[in-house]
């Protein structure tokens, strides 16, 4: 039988993941498209993370995820960069971000998760 969660738990699981991609982004750099695309965006890589980001998915674009803006803002991306640098989406997804504290049996939502990442991130 698995071992069930509670709340916290599941909290402390979900933002110990993402503090690790995040980590791992902001340790190892994004790809060199990501970051070309996202400058020229107005993205301040330095206050900036990356929260998902997949690379040569099949059936994808070579890259795709989401970011936090330095203004807290989620971009939801796909880039293309076979040939050439080809921006698929750039898409503000922010409204669509749960940013509840309070889900019933899940507590924190996912952007609010993100946003405590991105905080402790750029303290």
């Amino acid at each position: 039988m698995a071992l069930q969660r509670n709340v916290q738990q599941q909290n402390d699981k979900s933002e110990h993941s993402i503090r690790r991609r995040v980590a791992y982004w902001k340790e190892h750099g994004v790809p060199e498209a990501l970051t070309l695309v996202g400058s020229a965006q107005g993205i301040d890589w330095n206050r900036s993370i990356v929260v998902h980001l997949e690379v040569d998915f099949p059936g994808m674009p070579e890259l795709f995820g989401t970011l936090v803006t330095q203004d807290q803002r989620f971009i939801a991306f796909e880039i293309a960069s076979s040939d050439r640098i080809q921006v698929e989406r750039w898409e503000d997804v922010t409204a669509a971000q749960d940013f509840n504290h309070h889900n019933r049996g899940t507590g924190l939502g996912w952007g609010a998760l993100v946003l405590k990442v991105f905080q402790e991130m750029n303290a």
